[in-house]
């Protein structure tokens, strides 16, 4: 496959003069973008790609070891309604494909940064001291009699919690191994030996259940007796063959419903995760 240099080199029709080539070049990019926007949001297209993708889908959804079953609500929600758009939308902008991906539009008005340099330079800006954990590590020995002699009654209890992934669906006794993106629940079959059921209180392979959600909830409240409590959002769960736009807005209901209850009279902190949004 020729490099983009080759190829804009083929059809410029003005190679002496740098402005008039980048301008060129610029155009027939804005142009092809167009074009395959338009032939990508087409509705035969689309069709289209997503029969292509439930055709396909089968062949390789093996090697991430899901069932077959599992295509239907991938391809359809997933790639449909969340791939192919990005795709249509932002990926063959002119702005995105045109300046940052191809680098032949508006070019002058940005400037290329080495993400990797950056993080090196800011690094090596600190101390020698600073470069491992054993920094922070330190800290608490070093200052361990200062921390133990200030009043309680100054300090600020926190309790930080994440990545709920509540799973109302939940089923004791069901496949923690069905073959889906998620199991462990009511469509997940029942357990064809005991190491595979799934647990009252839980499966490591699964999402977390009502029962243990409840139970923390209580013991941070009860127990820990935080003066707040930050969350840091992904509440949704790992079915994403069978999410849909307001199977994710309930579940969000849902959650912030269960905990703003359970943490009744503490000020709570939340924000959202990258898996609580939809697509």
């Amino acid at each position: 496959m020729p490099s983009k240099e080759n190829f804009f080199d083929a059809i410029n029709p003005f190679p002496s003069s740098t402005s008039i080539r980048t301008t060129a070049e610029c155009g027939v990019c804005r142009w092809g973008t167009w074009v395959l926007r338009e032939l990508l949001g087409n509705p035969i297209t689309h069709e289209v790609l997503v029969g292509g993708g439930r055709a396909l889908c089968p062949f390789f959804i093996g090697e991430a070891g899901f069932v077959s079953a599992t295509c239907q609500g991938i391809i359809d929600q997933q790639w449909g309604e969340s791939i192919l758009p990005f795709i249509t939308d932002d990926f063959l902008s002119e702005t995105v494909f045109c300046t940052y991906k191809m680098e032949v539009c508006d070019m002058e008005e940005y400037d290329e940064i080495d993400l990797k340099q950056i993080v090196f330079n800011e690094l090596h800006q600190k101390t020698e001291l600073a470069h491992t954990n054993d920094f922070v590590n330190n800290l608490y020995t070093e200052h361990k009699e200062r921390l133990a002699s200030l009043n309680k009654e100054d300090l600020v209890k926190v309790v930080m919690m994440s990545d709920l992934h509540m799973d109302w669906d939940y089923l004791p006794g069901a496949d923690n191994s069905c073959g889906k993106p998620l199991c462990c629940r009511s469509d997940s079959g029942l357990a064809p030996t005991a190491e595979r059921a799934a647990g009252k209180w839980g499966d490591f392979k699964c999402d977390l259940n009502t029962l243990t959600l409840d139970s923390m909830l209580s013991h941070i409240k009860n127990e820990i007796k935080p003066d707040l409590v930050m969350w840091a959002g992904d509440s949704v769960p790992h079915n994403i063959d069978t999410l849909d736009f307001n199977a994710n807005v309930n579940i969000m209901k849902n959650i912030t419903k269960e905990v703003s209850e359970g943490l009744d009279g503490i000020k709570i902190f939340p924000c959202i995760g990258n898996h609580d949004t939809y697509p």
